[in-house]
């Protein structure tokens, strides 16, 4: 493997700010990176506190970590035939991932260190990283390539989780992985097989990981007495304060499959809610894939499978109707369709307060996308929903403030609202949107 070089380049604001939200596309400024397009790069992590993000080069070229507060970003190449990936990054801008086969962390540095395995593994798949950087997770991958849920404490060698003495039915128990942790690195989140159950993994006093399969009692394969027998229980997220897990299930009557749905498990009172009321959005027949969950409880996703996908939605905490991003982010709208038609649309990641959403996709800035020279390539965006994007009710009870001003989303003032999203100046000073 050769000796990795570094470089820093700009992150460039591709959409002005409004009043209320900003969004921003991730490039490799005027130098465009190592010999590709523009963006080219696909963000799957950002931090809880929101400041960073880490990724992957278009096609798996190589590594980048980008820093928000200062617009700078890191980026390694790799040699590898097999790619490089960073998968999730902490609130001190390290982050973990792999390098080909090899485990790796990089952070904002430009330190490369490689993680250290067992004897008895070939190589490990760097998942998670906790706050302090103290807990990593992954997966250990074995010569006979069976994989094990891992975790490295203090820097140290990995050491395979112990999974739980219970029968998991037809699901390949050669296949365990571990791929979230908390920010305190005392919960482990991980799964069996590619569709199989979901297993927490719980600091005890004396220091060791518990099993604990919050499956049992939800999953049919497993087990017959339940009352809702689920076919899925596949963990797709946790909060970083742990306090919740993202599940998704599906049902199965012997006959038909029901349309994937998110579920969130409560790790304190180790209650399940299901989403399981039918959406009004279109092509929900698909189902609802869920991606990343936030502390409050807010959840993110795509409409139908990671492979191919029709957009993605938000689930507001407390709420239980989910909105397309075209609708909860109407200013953005254009940017998400063109997303959405190319098939490939990736809510990765959301900050732990909820303000700061991460996702990737194919993008062309064509003005007509289906045309035969409509060039796509890889961006990545992070969109600001402070004060939120959503269309706010003028008469709220709470202000007696009145509209002054209207203005286009660019700032061209109005003598009266157009049709579409408005900018409103308020009497109090405040700014607002009106959808007319």
């Amino acid at each position: 493997m050769k000796k990795l070089s570094f470089s820093t380049l700009a992150l460039s604001l591709c959409i002005t700010a409004t009043a209320e939200t900003s969004m921003r596309m991730l490039t490799f400024g005027s130098e465009m990176g190592p010999g590709i397009t523009e963006p080219g790069i696909m963000g799957f992590g950002i931090s809880p506190n929101g400041r960073y993000v880490c990724g992957s080069i278009e096609y798996a070229a190589g590594i980048f970590i980008g820093d928000l507060e200062t617009n700078k970003m890191f980026y390694s190449v790799s040699d590898s035939d097999e790619g490089a990936q960073l998968l999730n990054i902490n609130n001190t801008g390290e982050a973990i991932g792999f390098e080909g086969d090899a485990g790796i962390l990089f952070n904002i540095d430009e330190k490369e260190t490689f993680l250290l395995s067992s004897d008895k593994s070939s190589y490990i798949i760097g998942q998670d990283i906790s706050e302090d950087g103290r807990v990593q997770v992954g997966t250990l991958v074995s010569e006979s390539f069976q994989t094990y849920p891992a975790y490295s404490n203090d820097g140290g060698v990995w050491e395979i989780l112990n999974m739980p003495d219970i029968d998991f039915g037809y699901f390949n128990q050669k296949q365990v992985a571990a791929r979230y942790v908390s920010n305190d690195g005392k919960l482990i989140l991980g799964n069996v097989g590619t569709w199989g159950p979901a297993i927490l993994w719980r600091l005890n006093d004396a220091g060791e990981f518990i099993p604990d399969p919050i499956f049992d009692g939800y999953l049919m394969m497993t087990r017959e007495d339940i009352e809702k027998p689920y076919f899925r229980f596949t963990p797709e997220g946790m909060s970083p304060d742990g306090h919740y897990v993202l599940i998704e299930v599906c049902t199965y009557d012997g006959e038909v499959y029901s349309p994937t749905m998110p579920a969130v498990y409560d790790t304190r009172t180790k209650e399940l809610k299901v989403y399981d009321e039918a959406q009004n959005i279109d092509s929900y027949e698909f189902g609802l894939h869920p991606t990343a969950i936030d502390n409050n409880g807010t959840f993110i996703g795509m409409l139908g499978s990671g492979s191919f996908n029709m957009g993605a939605f938000i689930m507001y905490a407390g709420k239980t109707q989910a909105q397309m991003y075209t609708e909860a982010f109407p200013e953005y709208a254009d940017v998400f369709e063109c997303l959405d038609m190319g098939g490939y649309h990736m809510p990765a990641d959301i900050s732990a307060d909820g303000r700061y959403i991460l996702g990737n996709g194919w993008y062309t800035p064509s003005e007509d996308p289906m045309a035969d020279d409509a060039v796509y390539y890889f961006m990545t965006y992070v969109i600001d929903t402070d004060s939120q994007s959503r269309v706010e009710d003028l008469n709220d009870e709470n202000t007696n403030a009145i509209p002054m001003e209207y203005y286009t989303l660019d700032g061209i003032r109005l003598d009266s609202p157009a049709k579409g999203l408005n900018i409103v100046k308020m009497s109090n000073g405040s700014f607002r949107k009106i959808l007319k």
